[in-house]
């Protein structure tokens, strides 16, 4: 839980916009912190499903609803702050979601029910 930490005190919250410095500070940051999507194995401990990986993703920032199917090899996201998951939605694994570019960053929202299949990008 001290990556929950470091991303609140000292990397703060990811905003949409044009990307300046210090955004592209914030990314470069989190991306070393958690540089995989695997959330560091706590979903091995906790189970990949359902609500304990919706806990760790609400704690990083995202907006997440209920009933989201995690895949085990996790959800590659670094603005975690961006993101909106709504109920009923499924990954496949190896997903990637990124929520910028190299000049602005917008919100991504993921409607209920939706279905990101393996080794999908969304932009």
């Amino acid at each position: 839980f001290a990556i929950i930490l470091v991303k609140r005190i000292v990397i703060g919250r990811f905003v949409a916009g044009p990307r300046t410095r210090w955004s592209h500070l914030q990314f470069w940051l989190m991306r070393e912190l958690l540089p995989d999507g695997r959330l560091c194995g706590v979903p091995a401990l906790i189970g990949n499903h359902w609500g304990g990986v919706a806990l760790l993703m609400r704690l990083l920032g995202a907006k997440c609803g209920k009933r989201i199917f995690w895949p085990g090899s996790g959800v590659d996201v670094v603005e975690y702050d961006l993101l909106t998951i709504e109920d009923d939605v499924v990954f496949g694994s190896r997903s990637v979601i990124t929520c910028s570019t190299a000049e602005v960053s917008r919100p991504v929202t993921l409607l209920r029910g939706a279905n990101v299949a393996d080794r999908c990008y969304v932009l």
